[in-house]
């Protein structure tokens, strides 16, 4: 679907105000502050926390790097490098990596709900309520937080999505090179964190080809600057994994076709964030089509204003990218991937976007008060 570069153009969008900058700010504070009350026994921990954990110690010089008799030198390329890094720089001063990664969760709630935020209102002609509902759920809802209480590498992920998400949305509306080349970089950045970021790089690439004000050439460029600067870093951290550990990321290609079981899962997850987290025993079957219709009716709502709304087309794409990375990764790479609200954490984050869009276009039929 071919799109203008004129939707919301966000050079007539209205001062932030101090109104508006004082209730994000108390959104952030809030977000902050229930992350570091949710993790006062301290953060929660998994296997692969503990991979991260020790990776960061590493870095830092506090724990011997020794060879395992039980574990292949290959298994270390299994984890991207940049959540442990993010937590031995915040360990400088001393801290142990595992208390550095409750305040850097705590720190990246405040930072995810401040670019929501200001993404919704950026690409909205400054809808501030938009912009500010959006805050308060990412600051707020039980998903997100949930996702901030874990020392694993989903907040600094869903950060760098936003950021990348943002600048493609700015990127759309009004193309730069500067923006095009932030995009490519934090979705680079997001590949190192999680390899699920790489969803982003065809959401991007396509993003930029239906900018119709442009020429296929400009497009075709563009296109190639985006994923340029999206798999350059990626690229040299496996091919330097190949040559170190002997692995690019440790992962055995086999086909094992995603079941009814995922999409139940991702069923039971969509009904969390929307209805219920407990639903009644006999309802698990009926839950496909429950969040199927959920779904279907948000992404309607959401094509009705696509041609006015870049935010909502990138936040589409990416939903629709991540969709098929995960099903990709679950039939060939690692069968036993959950589908709950970890994993799907980034399709969250998108959904929020897209209802902020959805509700500035409710705000714009109402009559607009000066402030």
């Amino acid at each position: 679907m071919p799109i203008d570069n004129c939707q919301f153009p966000i050079g007539n969008s209205k001062p932030p105000g101090p109104a508006y900058v004082a209730l994000l700010a108390i959104a952030a504070i809030l977000g902050f502050a229930l992350v570091v009350y949710s993790t006062r026994l301290g953060i929660a921990t998994s296997s692969d926390s503990a991979r991260y954990i020790r990776s960061a110690r590493h870095v830092l010089g506090r724990e011997a790097e020794t060879p395992s008799p039980i574990e292949a030198p290959a298994e270390q390329a299994h984890y991207p490098p940049l959540y442990p890094t993010v937590l031995a720089a915040a360990s400088l001063g001393g801290a142990d990596p595992l208390d550095a990664a409750r305040w850097a969760a705590a720190l990246l709630m405040a930072a995810n709900v401040v670019v929501a935020g200001e993404i919704v209102r950026r690409s909205t002609a400054g809808s501030r309520a938009a912009a500010l509902f959006v805050a308060a759920m990412i600051a707020l809802s039980p998903s997100s937080l949930f996702v901030h209480t874990w020392a694993l590498s989903e907040p600094l992920y869903l950060l760098l999505t936003l950021l990348s998400l943002g600048s493609l949305a700015a990127h759309v509306r009004e193309p730069r090179r500067r923006t095009l080349i932030a995009a490519g970089v934090f979705a680079g950045l997001s590949v190192l964190t999680r390899y699920a970021g790489a969803a982003i790089l065809p959401c991007g690439a396509i993003a930029v080809l239906l900018i119709r004000a442009r020429s296929w050439r400009q497009r075709l460029i563009d296109a190639a600057i985006f994923l340029a600067c999206g798999a350059v870093a990626p690229a040299a951290w496996s091919i330097r994994n190949r040559i170190v550990l002997g692995s690019s990321t440790n992962r055995v290609i086999a086909f094992h076709p995603i079941n009814s079981e995922h999409l139940i899962d991702a069923a039971k997850t969509f009904c969390a964030w929307f209805v219920t987290s407990n639903p009644p025993a006999f309802a698990p079957r009926a839950l496909p089509a429950l969040a199927g219709v959920i779904v279907l009716v948000v992404i309607v709502a959401a094509a009705v204003i696509a041609r006015r709304s870049a935010l909502a087309v990138v936040s589409l794409l990416f939903i629709a990218a991540f969709a098929v990375t995960l099903a990709g990764s679950i039939s060939f790479v690692d069968f036993h991937t959950p589908v709950d609200e970890r994993i799907l954490s980034p399709v969250y984050y998108a959904w929020m976007l897209l209802a902020g869009v959805l509700l500035s276009g409710r705000a714009r039929l109402l009559p607009s008060r000066d402030p």
